[in-house]
């Protein structure tokens, strides 16, 4: 990611602007890295990176009671997650927290 990148990102969560629709294709992306780091690619049905974005992006989902402080944690949680955390089942509780989704 760029540095103007970055910053902006920074600015937008400092501000509460971090929209659910970023949030979104963050957390595809940032998944999809570790899922690809820790060859978990499998476990989803896919191939490669950009089938698992491709995938991820798809899912039909509605993000209700959207918390974009608890996004950019959830964000920030899965970029320092290891592979040894990830495989024993621990997902960052800012990710539950960051939004419900429709019909939880």
């Amino acid at each position: 990611m760029d540095t103007r990148a970055i910053w902006t990102s920074l600015l937008l969560v400092m501000t509460g602007c971090y929209p659910a629709e970023t949030f979104q294709e963050d957390s595809a992306l940032t998944r999809c890295a570790l899922y690809d780091e820790c060859d978990l690619l499998s476990a989803l049905g896919v191939d490669d990176y950009d089938q698992c974005l491709e995938l991820l992006r798809s899912a039909d989902y509605a993000c209700v009671d959207y918390q974009p402080a608890a996004a950019e944690l959830c964000i920030a949680e899965l970029e320092e997650i290891s592979c040894e955390e990830y495989g024993s089942g621990y997902f960052p509780m800012a990710c539950v927290d960051a939004c419900t989704l429709a019909g939880d």
